[in-house]
């Protein structure tokens, strides 16, 4: 098979369980923490979940793309995911000058500010 037919295959075939699994769980955790009772707003978050959901498991086929090698994956993944996190905005609010333009390199300060402004407004 060529790479191309291989990955579309794959695409198609995981993608239900890519969407439904996180929705089931994120439906429980929305509803039974008391958040905002209007379902569009609820849609509007569950549209920025997934959305962070599938941009972090595309990190993860990246990685294990380009490293041969399990454990220097796994190291690389921690390492990148921890520093989205770290400057999404989700640990520190307040980033030092010459370090502050990395967050609008994190998919997860996308997500979060969308779900803030859907939640609080």
């Amino acid at each position: 098979f060529r790479v191309s037919s291989y990955y579309l295959a794959k695409c198609v075939s995981e993608t239900p369980l890519k969407i439904i699994l996180p929705t089931i769980s994120y439906t429980l955790v929305y509803w039974l923490g008391s958040l905002n009772r209007n379902f569009f707003i609820f849609l509007g978050m569950l549209a920025f979940f997934l959305m962070v959901v599938l941009v972090a498991e595309s990190i993860g086929l990246l990685l294990s793309a380009s490293f041969q090698n399990l454990q220097r994956a796994w190291v690389a993944g921690n390492l990148i995911i921890l520093g989205f996190l770290l400057a999404g905005g989700y640990f520190v609010e307040n980033v030092a000058p010459w370090l502050d333009w990395t967050k609008w390199l994190s998919f997860y300060k996308y997500g979060y500010d969308g779900s803030l402004r859907l939640q609080f407004m």
